[in-house]
């Protein structure tokens, strides 16, 4: 049961981050008679240092050893009342997850979702670059936290030094040859640093492989996430509008996923963690930060959404205007606006993967052109329990039937949502062409936990998901439906839900 971060624990860090030896050079915040903080330091991330985020897969031996000095020393060496140890680091995104309240917001399921994350993994690598000077004496370029490239390797990821010397991920623990667990190993750094132990993948199933799945729902989930993750799927998404590419304006009232939230980030965190029993770590979001793969897996959704060339909302508007507040190099409290982060956190860029050489007809492009987007709306009104059946006309689907789509996207409105844990809702279209009574998949809704309960009954959410191809971007909606007049929609949860289906949208990317 996570406990909030109380003003008090804010406060007494720097004593805290003295003790253990972190350069303390930040002001503390100031107070109020109570106690209470009535200001908090803004960060200004103009005059911060290069860092360049490279691929897991081309760190060098010596880049290795310092990313595990680093995770290692926060995991291990720091007091845990301190905001500067692991897992109070990754409770702050906990607490703007499943267990956001009043003082702390949500982050998913909206278009805070990549700004807020782009933060924490900013204000991360300032930590574990002080930590790598302060405690280990580097003098080196600024650290910065490498990047999980999944469309080249879904897989747990390695290092090609490492692999070109037959050696397991350093994520299943970093040399065991030198290791017996037992006697101090005089390696100088943390060993296991990057190792956790709730991860779905094993050292001998390390690959994203229907094979290595149990269920056929599973199986058919792993081979959905490799085509969520593939070059040709994320070339598509990046041509979306940003609504629906990275999420909608959040309300008192309203919420939306955007596909990369819905996408490669869920199913990313879905085959990491565990997924039979009780979930944990990447797994779950209130634990996902835990394991050190969750900020590798966020700098490659960062990583894509820096190659997003469509318009993005106005920063100097109402998504800019958004505080949030993260951890400074002495454990105090910083914050930073979505205009800041947006505008200023510019001194972050990508490595290109050296496996991924230019030219490669399998590379991110970027889409530069205004992306066309045409839709149909129907109202639904529909309550969903564990099935809900979706009847349509096709004079409802003629106005996009006939175009010739980059990507096709089916967007459920629903009401409020009780159900807290993580669900999802698989979807069939009625198919001519097969037996009386079934149905083609065309995708899923897959979320993960993310939201208190809902307290306002006038909300709703919003939930997008391409039409699903095994083989890439789906081809015509007509393709499937034929030349048939009445359509059903099938959509079947894995939970008994009790939400309301407002409205079905579909559209079509050309």
């Amino acid at each position: 049961m996570f406990m909030s971060i109380s003003r008090r624990n804010f406060l007494s860090t720097s004593i805290v981050a003295s003790t253990i030896g972190l350069n303390v050079n930040a002001s503390s915040p100031k107070e109020d008679a109570n106690c209470g903080i009535k200001s908090i330091k803004r960060f200004d991330p103009t005059n911060e240092p290069r860092r360049i985020r490279k691929s897991f897969y081309d760190l060098t031996d010596d880049e290795l050893k310092n990313l595990c000095r680093a995770v290692g020393y926060m995991r291990g060496k720091i007091a845990l009342n301190s905001t500067l140890q692991w897992e109070s680091y990754a409770k702050l995104h906990a607490y703007h997850c499943t267990d956001a309240g009043i003082t702390m917001s949500q982050v998913h399921w909206s278009w805070h979702f990549l700004p807020w994350h782009r933060g924490y993994i900013y204000f991360l690598e300032r930590i574990l670059d002080n930590i790598l000077k302060t405690q280990f004496g580097y003098t080196g370029e600024p650290i910065a936290y490498p990047y999980w490239d999944w469309s080249n390797h879904q897989e747990i990821p390695n290092t090609k030094d490492r692999i070109a010397k037959k050696l397991s991920s350093p994520l299943f623990g970093y040399d065991l040859t030198q290791e017996d667990m037992v006697n101090a190993d005089n390696l100088g750094f943390d060993n296991l640093a990057l190792y956790d132990g709730n991860r779905g993948p094993t050292i001998s199933k390390y690959q994203m492989d229907p094979k290595n799945e149990k269920s056929r729902d599973s199986k058919q989930h792993i081979v959905e996430t490799k085509w969520y993750m593939s070059h040709p799927y994320v070339n598509a998404m990046l041509s979306a509008p940003f609504e629906m590419f990275g999420g909608k304006p959040i309300t008192d009232k309203s919420t939306g996923q955007g596909l990369l939230e819905q996408g490669p980030h869920n199913d990313g965190h879905d085959w990491v963690g565990t997924r039979y029993g009780n979930n944990r770590n990447m797994g779950t979001l209130r634990y996902a930060a835990n394991d050190p793969i969750f900020f590798m897996h966020h700098a490659n959704i960062d990583r894509i959404w820096s190659l997003y060339r469509q318009r993005q909302p106005d920063p100097n508007g109402p998504w800019g205007k958004q505080e949030y507040t993260y951890t400074d190099i002495d454990g105090s409290p910083v914050t930073v606006s979505v205009k800041d982060i947006v505008t200023k956190m510019t001194n972050v860029t990508y490595q290109r993967p050296s496996d991924d050489p230019v030219g490669r007809s399998t590379s991110y492009i970027l889409q530069t052109a205004p992306s066309i987007v045409t839709s149909v709306e129907i109202p639904i009104n529909k309550k969903l329990d564990k099935t809900v059946t979706i009847k349509l006309n096709r004079s409802q689907l003629e106005k996009i039937l006939l175009l010739n789509p980059k990507l096709t996207v089916l967007e459920i409105v629903t009401g409020p949502i009780e159900y807290t844990d993580k669900f999802n809702i698989r979807v069939y279209i009625s198919n001519p062409q097969l037996q009386k009574n079934q149905y083609e998949y065309i995708g899923r809704f897959n979320t993960m936990d993310g939201r208190n309960k809902d307290r306002n009954v006038n909300i709703s959410h919003s939930f997008v998901m391409p039409l699903y191809s095994p083989i890439g971007v789906n081809d015509k909606l007509s393709s499937i439906i034929g030349n048939s007049n009445d359509i059903e929609l099938l959509l079947i949860t894995n939970k008994s839900l009790q939400i309301d289906i407002k409205t079905l949208k579909l559209s079509v990317i050309t």
